[in-house]
């Protein structure tokens, strides 16, 4: 939270001294980097978790759609005219 201040100050700061847009972007990418900093990599085990439950989702997200397209088709087969 206190990083967020910081952020804000810097861009009122900033812009109450008419700051150009070169020291507005500076200002943003400095931000951005020290963001990227507090980031913090997987281990191999929260990877392995997560690229497992993503896995499952995706398989059952098609599996449900597909059986969705069946039966609408099936539907729209048994009310065409002649079908």
């Amino acid at each position: 939270m206190r990083a967020v201040q910081k952020a804000l100050e810097k861009r009122r700061i900033a812009i109450e001294r008419g700051a150009g847009p070169i020291e507005r972007a500076r200002n943003f990418l400095s931000d951005c980097w020290s963001e990227l900093k507090k980031v913090e990599k997987p281990t191999w085990t929260e990877l392995k978790q997560h690229s497992l439950a993503v896995l499952i989702v995706v398989v059952v997200s098609a599996g449900y759609l597909a059986i969705l397209d069946y039966l609408i088709g099936l539907i729209f087969r048994l009310l065409r005219p002649g079908g």
